[in-house]
């Protein structure tokens, strides 16, 4: 019989389980149906699922039987980590869930240790580097490609990590910047071999601006406060005297910036990146003034 005790699901623990397709789902289904029990038990940490999702909501939805299994971590990260370890080590995963599930591993781990790129972290790196047999280098792409999975909407993100939609990391980031709402018509583009398409290529550039943009009106705040401060006769003295140069400085950095702000897609390309716009997929207002002559 099921065991009568309190099992509670953490959302965060079971986003970091993959989830079953639907002939996965099915054939699990039918396991259980057949067995009238689930074969493996559901696995728990202080009485929270982290292994066994399906079975559990199978099980009591079906009124099916099952066991369960309790492990003792010390932390919830080190729950966490072992989840993680699990799916890695699970044979049917798709390549791009191997490098998810490794990016993972690497954000999680580096975090525990301060998150920066010290020698201790080196030294952390080169270690699950060789026990992950490959690079550093490799390391450090898939915990970029994790940031940018994790951005993605819950059915594009499945879809892509089981290989539905072949995607590479280029794509992936690409799909990261975009609107949940627009990353499925995106997705669907793609699968339709027609790659990343903009419905809306204004609102794509004007999304891309705005970084420049802000950054160029909180520089000409500080050169509007340094100046009324150079008009102070007492607290401004040594502003005044430097003011000239402070505003050359400043007129520059906001002069180049504003050069390299997105103001249209690039017509080669049309937003997807090419030699010509240097794999942006946008061309810059100095770029785009350079076409115009």
């Amino acid at each position: 019989m099921a065991e009568q005790i309190n099992i509670s699901i953490d959302e965060e623990f079971k986003d970091l389980l993959r989830p079953l397709n639907s002939e996965e789902y099915d054939s699990l289904e039918e396991s259980i149906r057949t067995l009238g029990v689930a074969y493996d038990p559901i696995i728990l940490w202080d009485g929270i699922i982290i292994d066994g999702h399906h079975r559990y909501g199978i099980c009591t939805h079906g009124g099916y039987d099952y066991t369960t299994l309790d492990l003792e971590f010390d932390s919830r990260q080190e729950a966490k980590q072992w989840i993680i370890d699990k799916q890695a080590g699970r044979r049917n995963l798709m390549p791009m869930e191997i490098k998810y599930l490794r990016g993972q591993r690497v954000a999680k781990e580096m975090k525990q240790h301060g998150g920066g790129l010290g020698v201790q972290e080196g030294a952390l790196l080169d270690e699950i580097a060789e026990q992950e047999n490959v690079s550093k280098r490799t390391l450090q792409r898939d915990v970029s490609l994790t940031k940018d999975m994790d951005q993605l909407e819950p059915e594009v993100k499945e879809s892509v990590l089981k290989g539905e939609v072949k995607a590479t990391p280029k794509v992936i980031k690409e799909l990261a910047k975009m609107d949940k709402r627009d990353q499925k018509k995106a997705v669907k583009s793609i699968q339709e071999g027609k790659g990343i398409e903009y419905e809306d290529i204004d609102t794509w550039i004007t999304e891309l601006a705005e970084p420049y943009k802000n950054s160029a009106r909180q520089l000409r705040g500080i050169r509007k406060k340094m100046e009324e401060l150079s008009y102070n006769p007492t607290e401004g003295k040594y502003v005044a005297s430097k003011f000239h140069r402070i505003k050359n400085n400043l007129d520059e950095v906001i002069d180049s910036i504003s050069q390299c702000e997105p103001v249209a897609a690039c017509d080669d390309c049309g937003g997807e990146g090419c030699n010509n716009c240097y794999g942006t997929g946008f061309l810059s207002r100095a770029a785009k003034e350079s076409q115009d002559k």
